[in-house]
């Protein structure tokens, strides 16, 4: 029942990647600019924690960056699309409101993780809920 469930959401995540990344391509400009969305989960972690191994020692080497630096992790629904995506913020931002974000594509990425960001751009208006 396990391996079940494993492969159902597998298949759901590639069917929301794959409705994601058609809707962006037949998208305009303008229309991309402005969507909105919730936030319905947060994880908040070292900056360094979401970092392969790879990466975190070349920041040890350089010591670029803050230790005590957070970066929270979301799970943002978007309405419109009925679909939940993930986007990584420097920003906190409150559990259930609605925000506006912006949705960008990258064609020359080889992974889906690389090729769509969901990006905060502001939250809306309480008055327009």
């Amino acid at each position: 029942m396990d391996l079940l469930n494993k492969n159902m959401k597998n298949i759901k995540k590639i069917q929301n990647n794959c409705y994601l990344l058609d809707y962006c391509l037949k998208l305009t400009t303008s229309e991309k600019s402005q969507i909105e969305g919730y936030v319905i989960s947060k994880e908040t972690k070292n900056k360094n924690d979401f970092k392969s191994d790879y990466q975190n020692e070349l920041q040890n080497q350089n010591e670029l960056q803050n230790q005590n630096e957070l970066q929270y992790k979301y799970e943002i629904f978007i309405p419109s699309l009925n679909i939940v995506t993930k986007t990584t913020s420097n920003n906190d931002y409150l559990l259930y409101n609605r925000y506006k974000f912006s949705i960008h594509i990258f064609v020359d990425e080889n992974t889906f993780h690389k090729k769509i960001r969901v990006q905060f751009n502001q939250m809306c208006s309480l008055l327009n809920m």
